[in-house]
């Protein structure tokens, strides 16, 4: 059997955490991006000059939903960096072992 030393393991460790550091910040990015869209898809609707009392309230409707999408994204992108945070603390850790 191969017999690894503390110093191989905390490497593998160091090596994982970077890997997930660099998932989390590609997820972040797209996140980013996907909040934008969602902004500009309810800013299009709140620009709407609908001609019936139906369609007012449509396009009320649908610029609410992407309004919601976008906190929804807003909360998810808050967990990525929150899982960003963590992971450079347990870098550190790992480094300074």
């Amino acid at each position: 059997l191969l017999r690894l030393t503390n110093r191989e393991v905390l490497e593998v460790e160091v090596a994982d955490v970077k890997q997930r550091l660099q998932c989390h910040r590609a997820r972040v990015r797209h996140l980013e991006v996907e909040i934008g869209r969602a902004q500009g898809r309810a800013e299009l609707w709140r620009g709407a000059a609908p001609v019936s009392r139906d369609d007012r309230v449509q396009a009320m409707e649908r610029e609410l939903a992407f309004l919601e999408q976008a906190a929804r994204l807003r909360d998810r992108l808050d967990e990525q960096r929150r899982a960003i945070d963590r992971l450079r603390f347990l870098q550190e850790a790992l480094q300074a072992r």
